[in-house]
């Protein structure tokens, strides 16, 4: 179909150049040719005739009257028509190629426009690209910080694990001690022959309290025999003293002899001489009787604090053997208890009130045949050592004043 309308473009064309021609040229009057209009050229700026071979007709001989008055124009009025026309048409034609600069420019326009938004669009994508670039990094960031984290939290969570290994064995071990702890106290714990040992708690309060009541009768003693320094000391400073003077010394030995000088020498007969030569002595006799009654005071109190301390260390070494006596009678009270409770399992049988192991004599014959146990005889050795230093103690005050 193009190649039709170009064939079709270019017959007009020689047709357009041909009649042009002929109007230069004009038509002959009475002409065989037939006159007719050509569809118009969009090339061609004049309107075109055909000519054609036929025989005349009246329409033809009108047409052909018609074109002779517009071709039989004068000569100039015709070429300036026709220069108008050419260069109307050349104006087009300028119109035509400044219309089609114009489009190309348009187009070369819409190019650069194309090329600028591809450039635009280019540049969008390359954003668009650093960005999604940009939210990768930051995206990374993000992963190796909750990576970091979660390997903080790991570690965080290892830590807590040890530890609350370490504390679960600590409250183990705690839980263990204290487990034996009141194994201990309520005497569930039994020896290797099956019986249950002593509680822990009571054989250390023992323990204590016999330290407490060994050391009380040690500062007794050492009190009592600090005393008795103390008088023996007073003692012999005084009897130093009464040997420096003669007749102290005479007053002194004869008082702890148990004989008396005359307090007053002078009531015997005698000459007046003599009683002025006893003067002297009475004076000296009546001072030393003083002394002597101040002597026998302080005596008599000591003797008075003696006998209280001996009279609190008996009572100290009574209460000692009542308490002795007492653990003791409770500790043949639980051996009772323990026995009857075993009883039962031992290949004789009998019961609990023990009637089948014999009579009471018997048994009691059996728990007199039996040993004490170390603690009856530590309380024991402790009372007889308590009271021998309180009877030693005494008896060596009596002994020191001649008592």
């Amino acid at each position: 179909m193009g190649a039709d309308s170009a064939a079709d473009s270019r017959h007009y064309d020689a047709l357009c150049d041909y009649f042009i021609q002929k109007q230069r040229l004009g038509l002959r009057e009475g002409s065989s040719a037939a006159v007719y209009m050509v569809p118009p050229n969009p090339n061609c700026p004049t309107p075109i005739l055909c000519t054609h071979l036929s025989s005349p007709s009246l329409e033809t001989q009108e047409a052909t009257r018609i074109t002779r008055q517009h071709t039989e124009m004068l000569p100039t009025a015709a070429a300036a028509a026709a220069a108008a026309a050419a260069a109307a048409a050349a104006a087009a034609e300028a119109a035509v190629a400044a219309a089609a600069a114009a489009a190309a420019a348009a187009e070369a326009a819409a190019v650069a426009a194309a090329a600028a938004a591809a450039a635009a669009a280019a540049a969008e994508a390359a954003a668009v690209a650093a960005a999604a670039a940009e939210a990768a990094a930051a995206a990374a960031a993000e992963a190796a910080a909750a990576a970091a984290a979660a390997a903080a939290a790991a570690e965080a969570a290892a830590e807590a694990a040890v530890e609350a290994a370490a504390e679960a064995e600590a409250e183990g071990a705690a839980g263990t001690a204290a487990k034996q702890q009141l194994l201990f106290s309520v005497g569930a714990l039994t020896g290797p022959t099956g019986r249950r040992l002593p509680h822990v708690g009571c054989l250390y309060r023992q323990q204590q309290l016999q330290q407490l009541l060994l050391q009380l009768l040690l500062l007794q003693l050492l009190q009592l025999l600090q005393l008795r320094l103390q008088l023996l000391l007073q003692l012999w400073l005084r009897e130093k003293i009464l040997l420096a003077v003669p007749f102290w010394g005479y007053e002194c030995m004869a008082w702890r002899r148990g004989v008396r000088t005359p307090r007053n020498p002078g009531r015997y007969k005698g000459s007046s001489s003599s009683r002025r030569e006893q003067a002297g002595p009475e004076r000296h006799t009546e001072a030393a009787d003083t002394r002597s009654s101040s002597t026998r005071s302080r005596l008599h109190s000591w003797q008075q604090q003696q006998q209280q301390q001996q009279r609190v260390v008996a009572a100290a070494a009574a209460n000692l053997a009542e308490a002795a006596g007492g653990k003791a009678e409770r500790a043949r009270q639980g051996r009772r208890r323990s026995s009857s409770s075993n009883c039962s399992n031992r290949s004789s049988g009998c019961s609990r009130g023990g009637s089948s192991r014999g009579s009471g004599k018997e048994q009691r014959k059996g728990r007199s045949r039996q040993t004490p146990s170390s603690s009856r005889k530590k309380r024991s050795r402790a009372a007889a050592a308590a009271a021998a230093a309180a009877a030693a103690a005494a008896g060596f005050g009596h002994r020191a004043l001649g008592i």
